[in-house]
């Protein structure tokens, strides 16, 4: 099929100017591999304050679930409303030549084709994380019992955002930043704002503390890490679950 132009990606840019594009006379096909919405919409922006502004957690994901699915239909409708000229194709899209892309075994051109796929997240080369149970900044977003201890790799803004939510939740919450300080792209005084507003909240940023290693051990996971920001290792005890962004000895209880 040619097109005008295909947009890769029904997120936050992808959907308005496919549409408008549409509006204004141009043959546009717009491609989406998972949700209408993309990142922002699924398991981004919306969902996440969803959950920073609820109290009990399995009635939070049923409420962020029900706001995402909400978010989701009001992009399909906005794709609707730019009428016959868009066509939306779910599946991946994959480039097959210079201008032109495959979806669903199907071959579709276009002189302008724009990639806007959003992000996923970035698993971290720590020796032993795929042979423990861990989650990343999406699957946290559907656990339904908060952990009794969730340590955090990583010190950026969506490590904070999640240890301060699950301490909130009710979890003990240790988050390992390898950086000398949480926020690392802030000014100091910024960072230095935000770790004494997590101390206040009982949450442990251990700093200068890089993971190397993570390994199952009896009912438990130890997560080894080169050392704090003294050079010292450290251990933390009673680790429910993982979860990266990012030494010492962590380790993980059942409940």
């Amino acid at each position: 099929m040619n097109a005008d132009v295909i947009v890769i990606g029904s997120g936050q840019t992808g959907v308005p100017l496919a549409a408008r594009l549409a509006e204004a006379g141009r043959e546009v096909i717009i491609v989406e591999a998972g949700h209408l919405g993309g990142t922002c919409v699924n398991v981004g922006c919306t969902p996440t304050k969803t959950m920073v502004a609820s109290a009990r957690l399995a009635a939070i994901v049923d409420r962020k679930d029900a706001i995402v699915q909400q978010w989701r239909k009001g992009v399909g409708r906005r794709l609707e409303r730019a009428g016959g000229k868009l066509k939306l194709i779910e599946g991946q899209a994959r480039f097959v030549g210079e201008r032109e892309v495959e979806v669903n075994g199907e071959r579709h051109r276009a002189e302008t084709l724009i990639v806007n796929v959003g992000a996923r997240p970035h698993v971290p080369p720590v020796a032993g994380l795929g042979g423990v149970e861990w989650l990343d900044s999406s699957s946290i977003m559907d656990v339904r019992e908060p952990p009794e201890h969730l340590v955090v790799m990583g010190g950026g803004y969506i490590a904070c955002e999640f240890g301060q939510m699950f301490r909130r939740f009710g979890s003990n919450v240790t988050i390992m930043q390898r950086g000398r300080h949480l926020l690392p792209r802030e000014d100091t005084e910024v960072c230095e704002a935000i770790e004494e507003v997590f101390r206040s909240e009982g949450i442990v940023a251990v700093l200068g503390a890089e993971v190397v290693e993570v390994e199952k051990g009896d009912g438990e996971v130890v997560v080894r890490c080169g050392g704090d920001r003294a050079g010292r290792p450290g251990i933390h005890r009673g680790v429910r679950r993982l979860s990266h962004q990012c030494g010492g000895r962590i380790r993980r209880r059942r409940l």
